[in-house]
């Protein structure tokens, strides 16, 4: 989903940090196979976006991630785990059920997702 923000507090001792982490919908699916967790069809979230706050275990994975930098010659073995247990962990968090729902067939947030899609693929511009 395009999205545009805007940082409305940062300083050099207190800097911004963005991070973005793209999930395909198969990305999602193999999660939530391999998790076994039971998704809820019945959910229909208000929303398709949400900001929370970072628990440790997620903050962990997404410094674990970044810190390839530092290292580059780990990143194909390890970056696709770090990616997965993130994927993990936002699941298993108070807003999994919204991302539940982007690979749920018929839920509103799955068929916005079709849309967007579809327009991304087909405009040109003109």
């Amino acid at each position: 989903m395009p999205v545009t923000a805007q940082v409305t507090e940062a300083a050099p001792e207190a800097p911004y940090l963005g991070f973005k982490l793209e999930f395909t919908p198969s990305q999602i699916l193999e999660v939530l196979h391999e998790s076994e967790k039971q998704v809820n069809p019945k959910v229909d979230p208000k929303r398709a976006m949400f900001v929370s706050k970072l628990d440790s275990s997620l903050l962990d994975a997404v410094l674990r991630l970044a810190r390839l930098l530092d290292n580059p010659k780990n990143i194909p073995v390890l970056a696709p785990l770090f990616t997965k247990e993130i994927l993990y962990c936002v699941l298993e968090g108070e807003n999994g059920s919204i991302l539940e729902q982007i690979v749920m067939e018929g839920s509103s947030i799955f068929q916005i997702r079709e849309v967007i899609e579809h327009i991304m693929t087909h405009y040109d511009g003109h």
